[in-house]
């Protein structure tokens, strides 16, 4: 059976185009970074740190574009979005909302963030500090006039953006041209045992199409083992597409193996079928299935460039 899937949010090309426009759009913050060591550097601070690490919790993290001024039980004005979780962001600044007279409301704090050199606000109360260190900068930044802090919030801009560019995109675009040369990736698979029979075994692909060619067909070989590691059998499996370009697919197959003893599978067989009749063999199919690593990765810039775009568009 053949679905679509939203598992792999977005498309390896659509997030490198997207992750791309943080760069071309931003004119302003490349000359600026160009000039930050002779402008911005840590000498022209009254104090010895460079940057103000935080994590968010183990839970997504609402950010938003403008703190609340007012009463409401509202943390954020305008649009909100949610960070993924444990996500390393750069803070460069701390505001305090003081309690009104409204019985809802309560003082609040919130950090002023940076990631992929996009600013934002978040609750403090959603930020880890990794110790007291961390807290003794922020309470020396405090301290300092309006200046200083404007200066060391372009700093950390500047940081999270070169950060982003030498970091986070190279490692993007290596996992990009990685799976493109296979000509199919795998984001996902899994088999296991059917509900009520757990003799009968299930298999399920998600498969991500990195070319500009229509898949037609997808011929893929699974094998099972037992635990001392002989085969209890090997079955090839027709997924029918199409896949366009840049898309994604998942497919589900019942009773594939029936066996009592089968504890774990692999992929041992890839040939990928496009419209226009050629034909690709993968002659190392696992290579082509996403590791844990770069799968969490993906996925967590996904979440975090999509609730970026949603705050900066305010």
């Amino acid at each position: 059976m053949r679905t679509t899937t939203t598992a792999f949010i977005h498309s390896l090309e659509t997030i490198s185009r997207r992750l791309l426009l943080i760069l071309s759009l931003t004119p302003a913050l490349l000359h600026a970074q160009e000039s930050a060591t002779a402008d911005t550097s840590s000498s022209d601070f009254p104090f010895s740190f460079t940057f103000i690490l935080g994590r968010t919790l183990s839970a997504p993290a609402e950010i938003g574009s403008k703190v609340n001024g007012s009463s409401s039980y509202r943390l954020f004005e305008g649009p909100t979005a949610y960070l993924a979780p444990n996500t390393f962001i750069l803070i460069s600044k701390r505001l305090r909302k003081p309690k009104t007279l409204t019985y809802f409301d309560e003082s609040r704090t919130y950090y002023e963030a940076y990631l992929y050199g996009i600013r934002f606000y978040i609750d403090s109360a959603k930020v880890s500090l990794y110790d007291d260190a961390i807290h003794a900068r922020l309470d020396t930044l405090d301290q300092c006039t309006e200046d200083v802090q404007e200066r060391f919030s372009l700093f950390t801009q500047n940081l999270s953006l070169g950060s982003f560019q030498e970091s986070d995109y190279p490692r993007f675009t290596k996992i990009f041209s990685q799976y493109k040369t296979h000509g199919i990736a795998i984001p996902d698979w899994s088999w296991g045992s059917e509900e009520y029979v757990e003799e009968s075994k299930s298999v399920s692909f998600t498969f991500y199409n990195p070319t500009k060619k229509t898949i037609k067909y997808i011929y893929v070989t699974v094998t099972g083992y037992n635990p001392v590691d002989d085969r209890v059998g090997t079955k090839t499996l027709t997924c029918v597409g199409p896949i366009l370009p840049d898309e994604s697919g998942s497919y589900s197959f019942k009773h594939v193996f029936y066996s009592s003893t089968m504890s774990s599978a692999k992929i041992t067989g890839l040939r990928v079928q496009y419209m226009d009749k050629s034909v690709k063999i993968v002659a190392q199919p696992w290579r082509c299935v996403f590791s844990d690593e770069d799968s969490q990765f993906i996925e967590e810039v996904t979440k975090n460039l999509t609730a970026l775009e949603v705050v900066r568009s305010e």
